[in-house]
């Protein structure tokens, strides 16, 4: 979802993490859904960036994390 949403606006991996705050590996990470802790910051802050609605950003993540538990 979120690489889909951040191709689609023309954004590189790099730029948005550092419009973010995060390194490049980080956004990755999140990216992949490869990191467990996110706060609430750095989801606001993506759904900002990238034009989505919170709620989805977060969804996402739970959803995702969710499924991988089982």
């Amino acid at each position: 979802m979120l690489k889909y949403r951040r191709k689609n606006l023309g954004i590189s991996q790099k730029y948005l993490a550092e419009k973010i705050g995060i390194t490049q590996g980080y956004m990755s990470k999140l990216e992949n859904l490869k990191c467990k802790n996110i706060n609430i910051s750095i989801i606001s802050t993506i759904s900002d960036e990238l034009i989505l609605d919170p709620v989805d950003v977060f969804l996402f993540f739970y959803t995702s994390y969710k499924n991988k538990q089982r």
